[in-house]
Order: structure tokens, then C-alpha cells, then sequence
């Protein structure tokens, strides 16, 4: 797939994704790395960064937002195959993340 339909399928997929979240009324997108990258990215540890698709909150039952943040990474795929080491690289990006919060 040329880089322009693959940036399209993901566009695509990080809305359909964010539409679907909010649907729940159990989260709030804030911000998509289409909207701002810089409000998606953080910072891992060894000094590397990732840009998640997606950065919002979790709702509670009673409306109030839990104050830990959401960064949610979609995958637009068509057909199986290279969702098993993906999902394992965004494991690692992760703890990755949260240890360097910690730091």
C-alpha cells in the first residue's frame, strides 16, 4: 500500500476508533496525533519517543474523570497478520512510559 492509503487507512481507523470510545460515554479523546502529535507523544525510557494515536481520559460511573490519562494506539487492519508482534512493541512502549514517569 502506497504511504498515502496507509496514512489514510489510519486517519480512517483513529476516527472510527475515537467515535466509538466516546460512544461508550466511558471515555474522552482529547486529542488524536492527527489533531496534535505533540499532545500524543511521550517521552521512554532511554530517551526515545512514541506517538500515540489517541490521548484522553476514563469516565467514572458518577462523571468524574480519572486524573491518570489514556493514550490508546489503533490498528486499521483488513486482514490478519503482524498484530501479535505489534501488540507486543506497544506493551513495550508502555512500560517503557511509565517507568520514565516514575523516574
Amino acid at each position: 500500500m502506497a504511504a498515502e492509503g496507509a496514512h489514510a487507512k489510519g486517519c480512517e481507523g483513529v476516527f472510527m476508533a475515537k467515535s466509538w470510545l466516546e460512544s461508550t460515554t466511558r471515555f474522552q479523546i482529547h486529542f488524536t496525533v492527527y489533531d496534535s502529535e505533540a499532545l500524543c507523544t511521550l517521552p521512554l525510557l532511554g530517551g526515545a519517543t512514541k506517538a500515540f494515536d489517541m490521548r484522553g481520559v476514563h469516565v467514572h460511573d458518577d462523571g468524574r474523570t480519572n486524573r491518570c490519562p489514556l493514550y490508546v494506539e489503533v490498528k486499521n487492519c483488513d486482514t490478519e497478520g503482524g498484530q501479535g508482534p505489534k501488540y507486543e512493541q506497544y506493551l513495550r512502549n508502555c512500560y517503557l512510559a511509565a517507568a520514565k514517569q516514575r523516574q
